[in-house]
């Protein structure tokens, strides 16, 4: 073989091992941010109220945190109460806008139901007043909690049972947060007497 082609099948093969690594050492290209993914040329928003002042709130969203402003044009959408003043901290917002300046003016906030939080607690009855409260503890003898009976506070029982005595078993299901007086019972299970 010539001279030339054995000295351009070492430059190919050396161009051939070399070629990877410096592709491995090259930098990686700077990724180009989505639009629809940016804020700023987004009409509508969904998050969380982050904090509320005079004429705006801060929403936190999943592409980061939006000051949103509301004029006298601005429709509130919500259970109940429809103005800025039920808006709280906290609250899932849906907002849908406009971009004037570097200002978004909300022109809808629909501001949606809290996720009731549930809980189930179980236990055997420690001490019951029927239509006022119950009170239970766990089976390990460890927690003890007391519930308020109301009027919407609905009770299930077995067959051949028909009303709770102490040492029952019983499920009771109620709302994680305690309001003004302690747990308040939504349902009461109870279960079946060991005979």
């Amino acid at each position: 073989m010539g001279h030339w082609k054995v000295l351009a099948l070492v430059l190919l093969a050396v161009a051939l091992a070399i070629g990877p690594v410096s592709t491995a050492l090259a930098a990686p290209p700077t990724p180009t941010p989505h639009r629809a993914k940016s804020l700023e040329v987004r009409h509508g928003a969904f998050g969380t109220v982050k904090s509320k002042d005079t004429g705006s709130f801060v929403l936190t969203t999943k592409q980061g945190d939006l000051t949103v402003y509301w004029n006298d044009k601005t429709k509130f959408r919500m259970p109940g109460n429809a103005s800025p003043s039920a808006l709280t901290e906290g609250d899932r917002v849906a907002v849908a806008g406009k971009w004037v300046g570097k200002d978004f003016v909300a022109k809808h906030v629909n501001i949606l139901p809290r996720k009731p939080h549930h809980r189930h607690y179980a236990g055997v009855v420690t001490d019951y007043t029927p239509e006022v409260s119950i009170t239970i503890e766990d089976k390990a003898g460890i927690n003890q909690w007391t519930f308020q009976i109301t009027t919407d506070t609905k009770i299930h029982y077995p067959a051949k049972v028909d009303s709770i005595a102490i040492g029952d078993r019983v499920t009771i299901i109620s709302t994680r947060e305690s309001v003004p007086g302690g747990l308040v019972a939504q349902e009461i299970v109870v279960h079946p007497r060991k005979s």
